[in-house]
């Protein structure tokens, strides 16, 4: 199954248990940006989400600066997430 044809993420449950949806992650106004708010951004990202490209545009950094925080959420050990994805007719399913 090609990307485009997945089903659309519903949430992702980040590292430590959160469950992560559009609405949930950190505002764009973030200032003072914790390990664990990275983790939360580059879980929807590398989950598919939200593109990396939003991502980006939404908390003004580059994909240099994305690819950074990724980096170090992998290295912090928070790089674990269980993405939830819409099952069509039906519930959501683990991807």
């Amino acid at each position: 199954m090609t990307k485009a044809e997945q089903p659309a993420v519903i949430y992702v449950i980040g590292a430590d248990g959160d469950i992560i949806t559009r609405g949930s992650l950190p505002p764009s106004s973030t200032q003072h940006w914790r390990l664990r708010l990275k983790a939360k951004v580059v879980a929807a990202v590398e989950s598919g989400l939200i593109t990396r490209e939003e991502a980006c545009v939404r908390y003004h950094m580059s994909v240099e600066e994305y690819f950074e925080w990724r980096r170090r959420v992998e290295n912090s050990g928070l790089a674990r997430w269980v993405t939830r994805r819409a099952k069509p007719g039906g519930r959501p399913n683990t991807a």
